[in-house]
């Protein structure tokens, strides 16, 4: 299984202990640039900073086409768009995010009404 993650995810996981499980899980675990840039450079001494770094099994990755982050981006922050289109890019069984931003506009996008 491959597996690609905005920095939400990895931060969640690593502040509760369990970053190790995505390794147990998956056989492939990527992150663009911009979730490491966000967890590992601007995110230096926090939650998931030293884990993310320090894990070799996960793999960093740049993104191809730019254009489609760009398009994704009025409504996304740059690593949940560069996830998105990373996860494309490989095939990835699964990409895993945790963002109300993104959930409200895939509900507005699709003309639903976010559940009360």
């Amino acid at each position: 299984m491959i597996l690609v993650l905005d920095a939400s995810a990895l931060i969640t996981l690593s502040r509760v202990g369990c970053l190790n499980l995505l390794r147990d899980l998956a056989e492939k675990v990527y992150i663009p640039e911009a979730v490491y840039d966000e967890v590992v450079r601007s995110g230096y001494g926090r939650p998931g900073s030293l884990e993310v770094d320090q894990a070799a099994w996960i793999s960093k990755r740049g993104v191809h086409d730019q254009s489609v982050v760009d398009r994704l981006q009025p409504e996304l922050g740059r690593g949940e768009a560069e996830a998105i289109v990373l996860a494309g890019e490989l095939e990835a069984d699964f990409v895993v995010l945790d963002d109300a931003t993104l959930y409200q506009s895939i509900l507005r996008q699709a003309g639903e009404e976010e559940p009360s």
